[in-house]
């Protein structure tokens, strides 16, 4: 047969410090019949350092012609006969003007194979040979992406990785060199010895509210933006919309039972000659409640106060109303449900202000281990390694979400050591334990607790209609997009809901996530489809989970620090019990506010969990080039114009705003949860 001419561009990654190789590496092409194979050659430029951190490499090499290729086969020999592992990115083959792209992104230690990169279902292969291909990749994948076996995971919690640390992560788990620096040079420990020296001597007592900025300067490695008005009705109700925990609220149809408001209580609050049952009917009022999570009895493990007894997050109920200035505003808080001398009524007193940090602190607790941990992290871990368990480099679906999957696992792993333990560093200063509150929240969770259009529709929310409710308008626009790109992708390999039904490897996907992920104890699966039946189906599935890892984390994320900082504004732990109408005065909330220890330990992982890196893809980068069909590639610049008209949007809104809503910038929204 006779010898072609082709010419090989090898990316070596430089994500990783040790990506690069002294190996000597081997390639073999096989043609479009998958049978027709090259001899094997040496990759070698005479005299170069080939294949280093961050390098492309080209050769140019005569091999017996095959064609275009459709397989590239890779061979490492270590001249030194030691292991030497080699992170490979890409490698581009060109034949007569005419390129493929083979997308590597893995490391390789012996022998490797992999299919040219467009994107194809198992079932429309046209060969044994990629059909076996196929086969035996999910199968290594299998083991090397194990599950974490049942003493390891935690009962009661959704499944992860079969990893006791992060050094025995899969390494293609573990986090981008630059993301690692960033993680050891903040890591929380590290940092909270170094507060803790600096505050000792310097804030016990504290003796005001002011000195609260004072000691959260301290811990600012840049000035974050204070919240100026956090102490005002018009503050909080902004928060509550747009702020750590979003839409924490439902439109109110009827007052509970157990919450002993009345029209005498509020009535100088509402529009004149309003009632509560007339804001009903108008769409004005809205209920926060968290009497469901935490009150007597609630199975919760509550942190060691100093003064040996247990802290306590009150079991609240807020009433929220879009008042004459079109502001929503909190207007009535029940600390203890069927209790009314704990009603508090907006009056500016001591009393709202204390019902407000006590409502706000057990908010906190549930925004840290609920609406952060529990619906993003945690709930996504089996997503990913069942994803990367299930489906070949291939197709299309992993080619989709890989990227919104990868790091994961890497910040669970490490959070699970330092983060979630009732022996943590930051456990003081929290007033919960966190595993029983995830514990009892995965109880009681369902998938379309995570799927924004769901959630909206079960608060009964009309959100155009809701001043200033900018997170969720700007989540429901990504959301579109995010579904359309979606859609447009898949459906250029699905043509029918009969090839999603008969797509086998998705189909597997599904079973092993909603049973060995989900309901790996109890066969619970919560919701999550076992099977997919439909386009359509599997194009929310998609949507939902890109989502929740770029969106929603930010939005649930990166405003912690903000929010956070300035501890009267959201206590994380109170170190008295709520109080009852006219027991609030400013000594017993500056003795119910946490002090300098607790503070320290809440605001220091508050910062270190508020933090981007230069690691960091944002929506719409696509680092990787894991799609590389014309069509594909087409959807995606749909997908970038889309998200820059927004941006555009979002930035033209905010010019005109007092108080702007940036966080869901797309230019701000990292792609995956690693961190």
């Amino acid at each position: 047969m006779s010898e072609a001419g082709y010419t090989f561009i090898v990316k070596t990654s430089d994500a990783y410090q040790d990506a690069g190789t002294n190996s000597y590496v081997y390639v073999q092409l096989t043609g479009v019949d998958a049978f027709t194979c090259t001899e094997w050659h040496k990759l070698d430029i005479p005299f170069g350092n080939d294949f280093e951190f961050g390098a492309v490499d080209t050769y140019h090499v005569k091999m017996k012609d095959v064609g275009m290729p459709t397989i590239l086969r890779i061979k490492m020999k270590n001249w030194l006969y030691m292991s030497d592992e080699w992170l490979c990115n890409t490698i581009q083959v060109t034949k007569s003007g005419e390129s493929v792209m083979f997308p590597i992104y893995s490391y390789i230690d012996d022998y490797f194979e992999v299919m040219e990169g467009s994107a194809s279902l198992l079932q429309h292969e046209g060969n044994d040979e990629r059909r076996e291909m196929r086969r035996k990749e999910v199968e290594r994948h299998k083991k090397e992406y194990d599950w974490s076996s049942v003493g390891q995971s935690l009962t009661g919690l959704p499944r992860h990785v079969n990893a006791t640390s992060y050094d025995h992560l899969p390494r293609i788990f573990k986090r981008f060199t630059l993301r690692q620096n960033d993680i050891d040079c903040n890591r929380l420990k590290t940092r909270l010895v170094t507060v803790l020296g600096q505050l000792r001597n310097l804030f016990s007592p504290i003796e005001s509210l002011e000195g609260y900025k004072k000691f959260s300067d301290m811990l600012q490695a840049e000035k974050a933006p204070s919240i100026e008005d956090w102490g005002t009705d018009e503050g909080q109700g902004w928060q509550l919309m747009n702020g750590t925990v979003p839409i924490c609220f439902h439109a109110c149809r009827e007052i509970p039972s157990y919450f002993n408001v009345t029209n005498d209580d509020v009535s100088s609050l509402l529009r004149e000659g309003m009632t509560l049952q007339h804001e009903i009917e108008n769409n004005r009022l809205f209920i926060s409640d968290l009497s469901g999570w935490f009150g007597k009895d609630d199975g919760l493990k509550y942190t060691v106060l100093p003064n040996a007894k247990r802290a306590y997050c009150a079991p609240a109920v807020c009433l929220l109303y879009i008042n004459q200035l079109e502001n929503m505003v909190p207007i009535a808080i029940q600390l203890e449900p069927n209790k009314r001398e704990y009603l508090h009524i907006s009056d500016g007193s001591h009393d709202w202000m204390l019902a407000k940090m006590h409502y706000r602190c057990s908010l906190t607790s549930y925004h840290e281990w609920i609406s952060h941990f529990l619906h993003t992290h945690n709930i996504m871990e089996p997503v990913s390694v069942s994803l990367f368990r299930c489906l070949p480099k291939v197709h299309p679906v992993y080619k989709l979400l890989r990227p919104h999957l990868r790091t994961v696992s890497a910040i669970n792993t490490v959070g699970r050591q330092v983060l979630l333990p009732a022996s943590s560093t930051v456990a003081a200063g929290l007033a919960v334990d966190a595993v029983s509150l995830i514990r009892k929240g995965f109880k009681t969770f369902t998938w379309e607790d995570i799927r924004l259009p769901s959630v909206i529709e079960k608060k009964g929310l009309d959100i155009e209609k809701i001043p200033n409710c900018w997170y969720a308008r700007d989540a429901m626009k990504l959301w579109k997009i995010m579904e359309n790109y979606s859609h447009q992708i898949l459906q250029l390999y699905y043509k029918s809901d009969q090839d999603v039904v008969d797509d086998l490897e998705v189909q597997d996907w599904a079973h092993d996530l909603a049973y060995e992920g989900i309901g790996w104890e109890d066969k619970n699966t919560r919701g999550f489809p076992n099977n997919f039946p439909t386009i359509s189906s599997l194009v929310d599935f998609c949507t939902t989970i890109m989502f929740t890892n770029s969106v929603q984390h930010t939005a649930v994320n990166y405003g912690q620090f903000e929010n956070y900082h300035f501890v009267p504004n959201s206590p994380a732990i109170m170190n008295l019990g709520p109080h009852k109408r006219g027991e609030g005065n400013i000594e017993r909330i500056l003795k119910s506010l946490p002090n300098p220890i607790q503070s320290a330990k809440s605001v220091a992982m508050a910062f270190g969990l508020s933090q981007f890196s230069d690691a960091d893809e944002f929506l719409g980068e696509f680092r990787e080039q894991w799609f590389v069909d014309k069509d594909a590639v087409k959807c995606q610049q749909v997908f970038q114009n889309q998200l820059n008209l927004l941006q555009e949007e979002i930035e033209k809104r905010n010019a005109n705003l007092t108080k702007k809503y940036n966080l869901l910038n797309p230019s701000r929204i990292p792609i995956s949860i690693a961190i």
